[in-house]
């Protein structure tokens, strides 16, 4: 009976305390302008919806395709020895009669193949390739050298290097030719490049004298004969299956894209209304009843969070939700966006962007006392970090440049992604 009897009194004290009765005059304002014009926030509302809206058309457009692992062939190294026209000079380090008859005898049996090949093979004293003149340079197709002097035994350990010149796809040269980091961190999963023949034929000229010199090795110590180029095979490791989703990789960028679009509809609304009233005066009048100017911005964030809300529960579902393939086919696998990311990680992430996004727009009204020019600079600041110019910075820059609405966005779908395209399941205890 006490709690019964103490409750109207709780209720009273509530009504009675005045910031609570500030805040409701201000949803009475703001309620007596929806009365007069009840078009613009429908019109705000259902332009927002029709944005998110395109998350659930891109997913249900946008197939995914399954990949089946596969295996590769094993073939004969020799087979794809590759060298340019201009490339005809072998040159050896020492210049002696025991590594002239190794890399001779190596040649031998390259050419046992490729008949058609004509190369000068030269020693020479120079034990570093750095200092060979310009000419010299540009006909070399190999420089191989042993570090050993003057001798006329092979060592039990046998070392030596071969380089190679650096000029297009089908030499050996990683570090100039590979991936971008971008693209194997943001724009496709490693399975997926797994699969992809781009650098097919990246290492064969550098494998083809690799294997034939160790052939020729093994005959100089073993005295057995090793002319034949076909006990040499070589066989790649086979790619797993993958599933491949466009949207995730090559138009992994329209989803922010529109969820941005999205949520900058009440955005610009809002910022309107705030510095109209500003320019009008309302907010002296207010000030003159005496309403507090944190009340008076409380509101508003109250105002656009309510329409955030609604946004983020809807972005989170459509972002969830699985859809059948358009057609029956085997290929195809149940369409969903993020299907290893928890609900509750999504409208978190979601709800920290409408924050953003609603301090971003009480900050920014700060500053302007015309409508049209703040509702300007709002579009084009919204733009400028919506476009991804992020991915070759340092983490550092990475995490300041989330201080923008759209950054943080941009970022967290990447995360999103890369979780994804793994398979492993992104919760709120391990990010």
């Amino acid at each position: 009976m006490q709690v019964l009897k103490s409750a109207p009194k709780n209720l009273k004290n509530i009504f009675q305390n005045q910031t609570f009765r500030q805040l409701l005059i201000l949803i009475w304002k703001n309620i007596l302008i929806i009365k007069r014009n009840p078009f613009g926030p429908l019109i705000e509302i259902l332009l927002s919806i029709f944005f998110i809206s395109f998350i659930i058309i891109l997913r249900f457009y946008v197939e995914i395709i399954y990949f089946p692992p596969i295996s590769n062939p094993i073939y004969n190294i020799i087979d794809f020895f590759y060298k340019t026209a201009s490339q005809d000079l072998i040159l050896f380090y020492p210049n002696i009669p025991l590594v002239q008859n190794i890399v001779e005898r190596a040649f031998r049996v390259i050419k046992s193949q490729k008949y058609w090949l004509n190369l000068s093979i030269q020693g020479t004293n120079e034990s570093e390739v750095t200092n060979l003149n310009f000419y010299t340079a540009n006909r070399l197709l190999a420089f191989i050298a042993f570090p050993f002097g003057n001798q006329t035994l092979l060592p039990n350990k046998v070392e030596y290097t071969i380089t190679t010149r650096e000029q297009n796809n089908f030499v050996y040269n990683v570090g100039n030719i590979f991936y971008p980091q971008k693209e194997f961190m943001f724009g496709k999963s490693p399975v997926q490049l797994c699969q992809d023949s781009k650098y097919f034929r990246l290492y064969n000229t550098f494998n083809s004298i690799k294997y034939a010199l160790d052939l020729s090795i093994i005959q100089e110590m073993t005295k057995v004969p090793m002319n034949n180029p076909r006990n040499i095979k070589i066989q790649q490791i086979g790619c797993p299956g993958y599933l491949n989703d466009e949207l995730k990789s090559s138009f992994s960028f329209l989803i922010p894209l529109v969820i941005q679009l999205g949520f900058l509809v009440p955005l610009i609304n809002t910022i309107g209304q705030i510095v109209r009233e500003k320019q009008t005066k309302m907010n002296e009048y207010l000030k003159i009843m005496g309403i507090k100017p944190y009340v008076y911005k409380l509101s508003y964030c109250i105002r656009l969070g309510l329409i955030y809300l609604l946004m983020s529960l809807m972005v989170t579902y459509f972002c969830t939700l699985e859809l059948e393939p358009k057609r029956e086919e085997e290929r195809l696998a149940k369409k969903v966006l993020l299907k290893h990311v928890q609900f509750s990680t999504i409208f978190i992430s979601m709800m920290v962007y409408s924050i953003q996004s609603t301090l971003f727009v009480i900050f920014i009204s700060v500053f302007f006392t015309k409508p049209l020019v703040a509702k300007l600079v709002v579009i084009l600041i919204w733009t400028v970090s919506g476009v991804n110019l992020y991915n070759d910075l340092e983490n550092f820059w990475k995490y300041f440049f989330c201080m923008f609405p759209n950054t943080g966005l941009i970022l967290s779908f990447q995360l999103f992604y890369q979780y994804d395209r793994s398979g492993l399941c992104f919760k709120s205890t391990n990010i």
